[in-house]
């Protein structure tokens, strides 16, 4: 019997939980194509299994839900079901949820496409070979191209790319306004206006170039209709803070008082939750006059032993998603077999949205506060939890945050001493510098979403909503802008962090790697914080990453050594 026949039969022998086991999971490893403009790839990362289409910048992994079918992790939308010939052997797989679903046939061992090339090997050939392939379309193909985009450090082969698209395609000004793009982002700012031109010439209803060409200065835009009034030039927004400026946001971080007024436990239930049997509490309590809810969560496991203490800052997104309880909590998964030793607190951020069941519950507030004051409301929810709960042990408080909530969990042990350890992942450090995308600073986006006025998502929209955009117009100032755009920004006063673990994407485009960057020089030659720029990864990271929080933490909080 031939030996993948025999690991056939074993894997219809088996349940859908021994698939997991390593060895059989080598069965499916492999290259998977759908057409010729898009891979995903199957691999083993030590006893899972994992996925990766080849536009994405994080893996999936996988758990097994029935002979041959994987769901992806916390995601059961994403699937994937493999394909057998009559012979046992994998012919492909099915995708379901994860952007370009369908049949993908697996590519013999050791074959790769053009497209797969275009991203890792020689990327000239590999779009030339691409161009003239008769089944693609110039759709498809402008896909690929605005796919590499999503991907900082591979703009050069996107414009090689686009260049050579614009020679297959001439007069096209879809074609050079993506080639423009991808120069932008390499920094090629006079060509980049070159290229833009001729997009226009071409085409003057073009809105990309078009806009390209306004913030580049290259072109008049027209008087806007309703243009945001600020009493201020950008340039001033934009300046360094001065020393007298960090001085008083540290003064007016150490006069707030953040003791929980008027509290009341308004729920309490026994329930399994991140797959632990907990008490979950929903307290309600009072910040700056405004109510604001939380949860609290004891495993039983944890029993009535001191233990330790995490809180779990959310991210935020334009629309500012609801906190689901049940489903969005990340730091269970990350801490694994140890989930259950410790005490978790949950905030809900002001003006947003807290899920339990069918019970929500909506913090009152300014929403658009959402770093600093959402770090007034986590703090303000810890003190709560060490009030109320005889377990929770002040000594060993850890923090952690992904997006929005990586910046809240630098801010917030800045500001409080007694918090131990932080695992930060992708959180921006500095809204005067680093927050431009796509070869724009935010400066230059900010000035275009001032003139049109722009609300989220659009360029510029999510930035004066949460800085410059105020109930009334008196509000709006320099100062008090330039105040909470400190107050955000943690690189400010990195020396007063504790143990730091902290995590980027170097293919990020929401929270650019300079963030990674300016905190791995601050950082170096100190063991005891630490900053990873991780390869080929987005705004979602690795999953591998969990492994090393998992051991930070452990560590830091949870070894007998930590007590």
């Amino acid at each position: 019997m031939k030996p993948f026949v025999a690991v056939f039969a074993l894997a219809l022998a088996i349940s859908a939980a021994s698939c997991e086991r390593a060895s059989d999971l080598a069965f499916y490893e492999g290259q998977y194509a759908k057409g010729s403009l898009n891979v995903v790839t199957v691999a083993r990362a030590d006893t899972v299994l994992t996925v990766r289409p080849l536009f994405w910048r994080s893996t999936q992994v996988l758990i097994a839900c029935g002979p041959d079918s994987f769901v992806v992790t916390r995601r059961p939308e994403r699937s994937i079901v493999f394909v057998r010939t009559n012979d046992g052997s994998i012919s492909g797989l099915r995708v379901q949820g994860l952007g370009d679903d369908g049949f993908y046939r697996r590519l013999p061992g050791g074959k790769t496409l053009p497209i797969a090339d275009l991203f890792f090997a020689d990327a000239a050939h590999a779009a030339r070979e691409l161009v003239t392939d008769s089944t693609a379309s110039l759709e498809g193909l402008l896909g690929v191209a605005r796919q590499l985009l999503r991907w900082p450090s591979k703009a050069d082969r996107a414009s090689a790319f686009a260049r050579e698209l614009a020679r297959a395609f001439p007069g096209n000004d879809r074609v050079l306004s993506t080639w423009g793009d991808a120069l932008m982002v390499l920094g090629n700012r006079e060509e980049a206006g070159r290229v833009y031109e001729q997009a226009v010439a071409l085409n003057p209803a073009n809105d990309n170039a078009s806009r390209a060409l306004v913030r580049l200065g290259r072109l008049t835009p027209a008087a806007p209709k309703d243009p945001l009034k600020i009493s201020f030039t950008l340039q001033e927004l934009f300046s360094p803070p001065t020393s007298e400026e960090l001085a008083e946001v540290w003064d007016d971080w150490n006069s707030r008082d953040l003791e929980p007024a008027e509290w009341r436990e308004i729920e309490r239930s026994e329930m399994r939750i991140a797959e632990m049997e907990s008490i979950v509490r929903i307290m309600a309590h009072k910040v700056g006059g405004d109510l604001h809810y939380g949860a609290i969560i004891v495993p039983h496991a944890a029993g009535a032993a001191p233990r330790p203490v995490m809180i779990e800052a959310k991210g935020v997104s334009w629309d500012y998603r609801p906190l689901d309880l049940e489903h969005d909590l990340r730091l269970p998964d990350i801490l694994g077999a140890h989930r259950q030793d410790l005490i978790y607190v949950i905030p809900s951020f002001r003006g947003e949205r807290m899920v339990l069941g069918q019970r929500s519950y909506l913090s009152e507030g300014d929403r658009t506060n959402a770093w600093d004051g959402a770090t007034d409301d986590a703090l303000a929810l810890l003190e709560l939890a060490l009030m109320t709960t005889p377990q929770a042990d002040s000594t060993r408080i850890g923090i952690f945050g992904q997006s929005r909530g990586g910046s809240v969990a630098f801010l917030a042990a800045i500001r409080d001493t007694r918090i131990r350890a932080v695992v930060s992942w992708c959180g921006p450090v500095d809204w005067f510098t680093h927050m431009g995308s796509d070869g724009w600073s935010l400066e230059e986006m900010v000035q275009e979403g001032v003139r049109l006025n722009a609300v989220p998502p659009e360029p510029g929209g999510q930035f004066i909503e949460r800085y410059l955009r105020r109930p009334s117009a008196d509000q709006r100032t320099l100062r008090f802008a330039r105040h909470r755009m400190v107050a955000s920004s943690p690189l400010y006063f990195l020396k007063h962090l504790p143990l730091v673990r902290c995590s980027y994407g170097r293919e990020d485009t929401m929270v650019p790697v300079v963030n990674a960057e300016s905190l791995v020089l601050a950082f170096r030659g100190n063991p005891d914080q630490q900053c990873r720029i991780v390869e080929g990864a987005g705004h979602d990271l690795e999953w591998a990453e969990k492994q090393i929080a998992q051991t930070f933490l452990v560590r830091t909080l949870l070894s007998n050594k930590a007590r």
